[in-house]
């Protein structure tokens, strides 16, 4: 499955940017947005993810988070850009 992000949120701001999904992305996020619905913080937000407050994730926030996955996976993530 392809994905595409409008120019004005594409991470490189060029163009659209399509991007492939595995299925097991696919069910990944699927089951994510069954959840979700059982979180109240969440109410009309169309946005992914929101902080313990509710808020949205900013990228410097998120970038912590996932080294610290990627630290505690063992997953070496220093010379990735």
């Amino acid at each position: 499955m392809f994905c595409e992000f409008p120019k004005e949120e594409s991470s490189k701001n060029k163009d659209n940017q399509i991007v492939t999904l595995t299925d097991r992305t696919i069910t990944a996020l699927s089951r994510w947005l069954d959840e979700r619905e059982q979180h109240i913080k969440y109410g009309n937000s169309d946005l992914l993810w929101l902080n313990r407050v509710g808020n949205p994730y900013k990228y410097y926030s998120l970038n912590r988070l996932l080294k610290k996955t990627c630290d505690s996976a063992e997953i070496r993530s220093d010379d990735r850009t």
